[in-house]
């Protein structure tokens, strides 16, 4: 009965351990996805990104996107505000708002 017991303690104490490991990478995991989201400065931002156009995301399924017709739409829409800004007139049929 007293080995029982022993084992059972030894048992515990290492459930704790490794608990205490999980709760240490899960705050870790936490303030990483935190800076990530947190509203940075443009002129304070020294960070290396790569630059995205526009053309890069069309037709492209993003993250933002719930539905299949959502990549369509936005594609759409990204195409011709294109065509508006090059100053091509549309027919009022076709305006966007």
């Amino acid at each position: 009965m007293h080995s029982i017991w022993i084992m059972s303690t030894c048992i515990t104490e290492q459930v704790l351990s490794e608990f205490q490991e999980h709760v240490s990478r899960l705050r870790e995991a936490l303030r990483s996805r935190k800076d990530s989201v947190r509203f940075k400065s443009v002129v304070d931002d020294n960070e290396e990104r790569e630059a995205v156009s526009v053309a890069d995301t069309l037709g492209v399924r993003q993250p933002s996107d719930v539905y299949d017709g959502d990549v369509n739409l936005r594609t759409l829409r990204s195409l011709l505000n294109l065509i508006d800004e090059r100053g091509w007139e549309r027919c009022a049929n076709f305006v966007v708002l």
